[in-house]
């Protein structure tokens, strides 16, 4: 007997999001981490282009850069990805990548999937304050960020322990 799943292109993205939030958060393998943030992009990408939506970090951020700098910006952001899915053009290679591209990575992703749905799972609403703790004056005053400020603030969140974090799931639910 043949077992089946059935999922939709939203709900492998939203699957491979919340994992690479999970191994994120724990410190888990970053390749990993990556790679599953860079498929759950690709899909998000994709859906976001069809209803003429922009993916914040390879679409508007891509356009703000100097001509003359865009394909230096392009590698920074991809080399990981393709590094970790093919070894055609250079099976012998090593890569030498800042790790600040998962974080950045996962942040798009997360607000892609926002931008497409109309929702934040908890695990989102977990990274979001995982991604502000590090610099809450970055967050604009608005009636959205209020809720992660005053989270933030009332948590005493450390960035630095990224564990602790998943902690806060139950919390998360609260943030709208």
């Amino acid at each position: 007997m043949c077992n089946y799943i059935y999922v939709s292109k939203l709900d492998a993205a939203k699957r491979q999001l919340e994992m690479a939030i999970r191994l994120f958060l724990s410190n888990e393998e970053i390749v990993s981490t990556h790679t599953l943030a860079a498929a759950a992009h690709e899909i998000l990408k994709n859906l976001c282009n069809k209803q003429e939506k922009e993916s914040a970090l390879k679409d508007t951020m891509l356009k703000m850069v100097k001509p003359e700098r865009r394909d230096e910006f392009w590698h920074m952001l991809n080399d990981p990805e393709n590094f970790f899915k093919h070894a055609n053009k250079d099976p012998e290679g090593i890569l030498k990548s800042y790790t600040g591209n998962t974080e950045m990575l996962l942040w798009d992703v997360c607000t892609m999937y926002q931008q497409l749905t109309n929702e934040l799972p908890p695990l989102v609403r977990v990274y979001f304050l995982w991604y502000f703790s590090k610099d809450p004056d970055t967050l604009a005053n608005t009636p959205d960020n209020t809720e992660y400020k005053n989270m933030i603030r009332e948590l005493n969140l450390d960035p630095s322990n990224k564990q602790k974090f998943l902690e806060y799931l139950p919390y998360a639910e609260k943030i709208k």
